[in-house]
């Protein structure tokens, strides 16, 4: 994408009753805040799929039961992921149950990992995203658990990891106290996302790593903090009313 260093994310929520801390581009993840935004506006799978360019996909249309998720196979609990899919930091999948032929469906079929779209940048320096069709895999549809006390937990930690290495990390600080404030207070969950760093969190780590400060601890920390920003993301996402 063609964006100076100083360009802001063009948000697609809008704020509310707590600021939003200004990122830049430069600084944030933006093929993840691109899909964050495909899959929460979309109606479901298909108006996700006729508003994105997907390869290698040749739709069933007798899919039944439908679900069109964002998922974090890494961080996912409910399901253990093999590879390749582990390897992939996220992905969309599209759940269904693939009806048979002649017979009704049976009581005891669930929907299964039918699809799973794999986005990547279009090499042409268009700024387009393509989302490539790595099948399925047959893994159940995911629960997604309300992890707002775990994420609690993680950015408390983070901000004791903070105020025991007093470095200059700019608006930081601020930001993740407000993110406190506005989980207890249950906010808007993309807003919390947005301040407490789910796109743009690498710059908060690349400054402490400057700051001399890599070790096991930052390590713990930070492992911990991704780790319940993305099941917080997943809820905020696949629970959201489509």
């Amino acid at each position: 994408m063609n964006n100076s260093n100083n360009d802001l994310l063009p948000l697609w929520y809008k704020e509310g009753d707590y600021p939003l801390f200004p990122i830049r581009q430069a600084d944030a993840d933006m093929l993840l805040f691109n899909i964050v935004w495909d899959v929460a506006v979309s109606s479901g799978y298909l108006d996700f799929v006729r508003s994105v360019t997907i390869r290698n996909f040749n739709p069933i249309n007798s899919l039944k039961d439908i679900s069109c998720l964002l998922i974090f196979p890494g961080d996912e609990p409910t399901t253990k992921y093999t590879l390749p899919k582990l390897c992939m930091p996220y992905f969309v999948g599209i759940y269904g149950i693939d009806p048979p032929v002649f017979d009704d469906l049976d009581d005891d079929e669930y929907p299964s990992l039918y699809y799973c779209f794999c986005p990547e940048w279009a090499f042409d320096g268009s700024g387009e995203i393509i989302y490539n069709n790595e099948g399925g895999g047959g893994y159940d549809v995911p629960s997604f658990q309300n992890n707002g006390a775990e994420l609690k937990q993680a950015i408390r930690s983070l901000l004791d990891f903070l105020q025991q290495h007093p470095v200059e990390i700019g608006s930081w600080r601020e930001r993740l106290s407000l993110s406190l404030q506005m989980l207890d207070t249950h906010a808007n969950r993309f807003h919390i996302l947005h301040n407490a760093g789910l796109y743009d969190i690498d710059a908060l780590w690349t400054l402490l790593l400057d700051a001399g400060l890599a070790g096991r601890e930052l390590l713990k920390v930070s492992t911990q903090m991704t780790h319940q920003l993305h099941r917080f993301t997943m809820l905020a996402v696949n629970t959201a009313d489509k």
